[in-house]
């Protein structure tokens, strides 16, 4: 179903992935890979993995270019659908374009592109960084809240160029 890559990240194959992410499931990651899945409150999850509720999760194929968001808003989905390659820009750099213009607080609009560029990943990652995790504030059902944002590699070609990698975003529960 799933292996490891050379840097410990556990590697699984579209299909598996599919089953891990059906409907209401919501993976949790160690260091052995995904730990649990299970349909719970934020607040259980949260209590049971120590780790809050998953609200987006992206696939990012870098060669060919897409972009797959497993979990998250109906609209971002849609957008990753149809939004197509041209010359100067992938899909993922112009889905996170417009993402960041219209979802992202202004003030970590700037900051938050940088992060997720391909290019910053891309340098991250072959430097031997296992993730890139940062937080920000971001709309969600229109009110801006704080989530936090974790990038995975996820695979490498024989080269050792990233090819895939895997964005998490989570948000802060309320207080």
């Amino acid at each position: 179903q799933g292996g490891i890559a050379s840097n410990d990240m556990p590697v699984f194959s579209m299909r598996s992935m599919r089953k891990i992410f059906a409907k209401d499931t919501l993976p949790c990651w160690g260091a052995s890979g995904i730990i649990g899945k299970g349909k719970y409150s934020n607040m259980e999850y949260q209590d049971k993995y120590g780790v809050p509720e998953y609200y987006k999760i992206m696939l990012v194929s870098l060669k060919p270019d897409g972009c797959r968001i497993l979990k998250g808003p109906r609209e971002e989905k849609k957008l990753a659908e149809i939004l197509r390659d041209d010359f100067h820009i992938g899909r993922y750099e112009k889905m996170i374009q417009l993402v960041v213009r219209e979802m992202v607080e202004e003030n970590d609009r700037e900051r938050i592109s940088h992060l997720l560029s391909t290019e910053n990943l891309r340098e991250q990652f072959s430097s031997g960084e296992t993730k890139v995790v940062f937080s920000y504030l971001r709309k969600i059902d229109g009110e801006m809240r704080p989530v936090s944002a974790a990038a995975f590699p996820r695979r490498f070609d024989e080269q050792g160029e990233l090819q895939e990698f895997m964005i998490y975003v989570s948000v802060h529960p309320s207080t």
